[in-house]
Parts: C-alpha cells; structure tokens; sequence
C-alpha cells in the first residue's frame, strides 16, 4: 500500500499506523478506532444451568463487552482468530466509570440472561444445547474484573486467554497489560531543520454523539525511524500481540522519544483539545507548545532524523498548518561587508515567520484555530 502525499509533499500521516486508528483525508487526520485489544477472558468452567453468577467491575473507567461462548476455551489455538471468526458473543456493553459495578448473568432454559445491576437492564440471548462459558472482553482501559457466584465466593478465570490480559491475584482478577494498545501513527516524512507543523487535537464525540469522553489523550513522541522501520524494529506498538506495549513503556529505547501526553481527564482542565505547534529548531532541538499552554515552547534535546509519533485514545488529530514545503532563504554578513544592516531584497522563497498563537489564553474559539 502506498502512503499519502499532500501537495509539494508537504506533511501527511502514514499509513503505516497502530490496528486502533484510522488515517483518513488522504493523510491529513487520523482519528482513534478500537478495532482489538486482546482484552478476552473467560470463566475457568462452563456455567451451571439456573445458577447466578457476577461479574465484578472496578478500579477505573473502561468499556467493556459480556456475553457467553460455547466453544471450549481450550480448543482455541488462538484467540485472536477466533475473535475473528465470532466465537465469542458479545450480549451487552457495560461503559464503567470509575464506579464499581456489578453484572449478573445466568443461563435460564435456552437463554443467556445478562442483568446491570446499576440499571436493572436485562438482555437475553439464545443458546444452543452444550456447555456455555461465560466471556468478557475488556476493550480499553483501567477497569479490573472478578468472576463471583452469587453468595460472593470468587471464581478462577480460565488459562485460555487475549494477549493482552494480565491476571493477579492467582487468576481471580484480570485487567488488561496495556489499557491502550496499538494507536500510534506516524508523520510519514521526517522534519528537517525550521520545519513547522500544527496539528488540531479534538475529543471523540462518535460514541455519545456531542459530549466528549471523561477521559482523552493524544501523546506526542519522536522516532528516528521511518514508520516502516519502526513497524519493522517494533511490531507490538502497531498490532495486539503478545508482546503488547506503548509509546511510553518504549520510549527507554534509544529510536524512541516520549515528549508529553496531552489529556482531559474528569472535570480537570483540557490540556488536549487545541493546537499543538511542533518545529524543529536544530539538528539537536524540536520544540513545541499546545495552545493550553503558557509561557515558552517546551524544547526538547532528539536524534536525526525526526519523525513524529502521535498515540491517541478517544481523540481525533488534523493536520492544519505546515511549513515543510515552503523553503526558506537567508543573507548573513559576509567578513568584507561595510553596512551594519543587510536585507535580502528578493527571493523566491523566505523563511517561515515565527508562528504564534492567536489566542493567549489558549480559547477554544474560532480566533484560536487555523
């Protein structure tokens, strides 16, 4: 597959990107789309017949997928084709926030019988004659979960699991390794010296339709390899595996740079939503400024070449200014010069002018976006 080319080459988003986002606009946006996480568990035995059973979810904040499965977790060879294949069904979504909450499920007669305890909601599902294991899917985030019958006497989960699900406990709780694995991307071409690019961070709204997530990041990091050479070099940060990872947990790695996470998180302040300005000032320098930000661009020390990285989750990333096509040209004094003031009188080219921000306080508004 090719990657995108703007116009004059300018910046565009590779192709070559995490299975959880979505480069789209010919290169110019990107936003977060679970897609996998590796996050399936399931009871360690089949269910008995008119027994209750509970799901326990706490911890933090995630989404999360109950149903059943009837094919033995054991005859799974791999969990992530099965997956595929729809083994497992999904019968009810639980979105938890940071609150504990419970899920009662049961098997009554022919039906898989799901029930929220928050809000009394009952989903059923019908089941074929055999055994039936319960199945959680984990999707994102922090939440860890327990298997309990009803008189609250914890239950082992099964051996057979995602590749990305880490039990504690003697295999009584299961929350995931990596709450958000395989959303990065990458600027397909490195920036040289006094390059410029903006991008314009923005929350995922797709879920609730208006109102953004509780909890949004995108984090800004640096490769010196090329997004195939570091899909090459490093393909847990592009695709679930069992050697699940992040963009932070990488970043001791001497191609890897982690610069800053930019997040909303609760009702704190939105250090996400904005613009965020990144130039590299040097062969040794990039700097950069997110327009929630006061005071100097933060600069930071990076090895040749430079490609960015962005890591998101529950958030959308555009790119809506850049400088890299336009070229510059500069006149210095030479050593035989008897004028204290040189001008360059014409060009074809000139070099960027400082970019700054329209707003200082870092407003939202249509005067604080480009």
């Amino acid at each position: 597959m090719t990657d995108y080319t703007g116009p004059d080459n300018s910046a565009t988003l590779s192709n070559v990107c995490g299975e959880n986002v979505c480069v789209k606009n010919e290169g110019q946006m990107v936003e977060w789309h679970h897609v996998y996480s590796g996050g399936s568990v399931f009871s360690a035995t089949p269910m008995n017949p008119n027994q209750e059973y509970r799901i326990r979810l706490f911890g933090g904040s995630s989404h999360t997928d109950v149903g059943y499965t009837q094919k033995d977790p054991y005859t799974c060879q791999n969990v992530r084709t099965s997956y595929s294949q729809q083994c497992f069904k999904e019968v009810g979504n639980v979105r938890l926030h940071r609150k504990e909450l419970l899920v009662t499920v049961s098997i009554e007669q022919d039906k898989f019988v799901c029930n929220v305890s928050k809000t009394n909601e009952t989903i059923k599902s019908t089941v074929s004659p055999g055994p039936v294991w319960i199945y959680v899917n984990i999707k994102f985030g922090k939440a860890k979960i327990c298997l309990e019958t009803a008189n609250a006497k914890r239950l082992h989960f099964h051996d057979i699991c995602g590749e990305n699900i880490l039990f504690e406990d003697n295999n009584y709780i299961a929350r995931l390794s990596k709450e958000i694995p395989s959303a990065i991307c990458c600027i397909q071409k490195p920036l040289s010296v006094r390059d410029m690019i903006k991008f314009d961070l923005k929350p995922d709204t797709s879920g609730s339709g208006t109102e953004p997530p509780h909890y949004y990041s995108v984090a800004l990091g640096v490769s010196s390899l090329s997004p195939q050479d570091l899909r090459s070099t490093a393909p847990e940060l592009f695709s679930v595996s069992n050697n699940v990872t992040s963009l932070k947990s990488q970043q001791s790695k001497s191609h890897l740079g982690m610069m800053e996470i930019f997040e909303k998180s609760g009702k704190t302040k939105d250090a996400c939503d904005g613009l965020l300005k990144v130039r590299r000032t040097d062969e040794t320098h990039i700097t950069y400024k997110h327009s929630s930000q006061t005071g100097n661009d933060v600069a930071k020390t990076v090895n040749s070449p430079v490609y960015l990285i962005l890591e998101l989750f529950r958030a959308s990333v555009s790119v809506v200014q850049d400088s890299s096509s336009e070229g510059y040209a500069d006149l210095t004094r030479g050593g035989d010069a008897d004028v204290e003031d040189l001008k360059l009188k014409s060009a074809k080219s000139k070099e960027p002018s400082e970019d700054t921000w329209d707003s200082s306080s870092g407003d939202k508004g249509s005067s604080g976006r480009t």
